[in-house]
């Protein structure tokens, strides 16, 4: 599937359609107080999907309007097959937190470290990778493309990068890995305690025992 997404315009359509209606889907169940990942409120999880939802929606009105264009745009960038790549494997993440909250005991201390360890790597991953990618499509691929077509739906991507994309990946989710570290450090000294994420990026610790 990875190589299928990574080498072919139709996998890279189906990613952007994927995380699209995934994004519609998980907001409005948020908006019904209905969250699946563990320990995330209906809040944390329209902050962190209403960005990406935005973006993803300026890509995919820009796939259906000019496939043939996007598609090219994607072939020949690395940095926007990059910053795809390292969107999707955050999803392993969310499915994670899902799982944790299925199994018997949520709390017990290997789903703990699990969680967190997984989230702290991939959400790191995802600042470095998301950022500097971001930068340079919106230099070496969007700015071009707006020079030669004038359409409005690339200055939009342009604008989503620098308004949502950063800010996302330097601000938000770093307080998700500051929470994970906090987490794993109260793991490894031996005491029951638990976060929970909060846009502020302050961790509240709630006793589990």
């Amino acid at each position: 599937f990875f190589f299928f997404f990574w080498y072919s315009r139709q996998g890279f359509f189906f990613f952007f359609f994927f995380f699209f209606w995934h994004y519609i889907t998980a907001c409005v169940l948020a908006c019904m107080k209905i969250v699946t990942p563990w320990h995330w409120t209906p809040k944390i999880l329209l902050t962190h999907h209403a960005g990406g939802l935005l973006f993803f929606t300026l890509m995919t009105v820009q796939a259906f309007y000019d496939a043939e264009v996007f598609g090219n745009l994607y072939e020949k960038n690395m940095s926007l097959r990059l910053l795809a790549a390292s969107c999707f494997a955050t999803s392993i993440s969310e499915c994670i937190e899902i799982i944790r909250g299925l199994v018997p005991d949520p709390h017990a201390t290997w789903a703990s470290l699990v969680v967190h360890i997984v989230g702290a790597l991939n959400t790191s991953q995802n600042i470095v990778i998301g950022a500097a990618t971001s930068v340079c499509y919106c230099i070496f691929g969007l700015l071009p493309l707006y020079q030669a077509t004038g359409s409005p739906l690339v200055l939009a991507q342009v604008a989503g990068c620098v308004i949502l994309e950063l800010p996302f990946h330097l601000v938000f989710q770093v307080s998700f890995v500051v929470k994970d570290v906090k987490c794993l450090r109260y793991r490894c000294q031996g005491l029951c305690g638990d976060y929970i994420p909060v846009v502020t990026g302050e961790a509240v610790a709630v006793a589990e025992e």
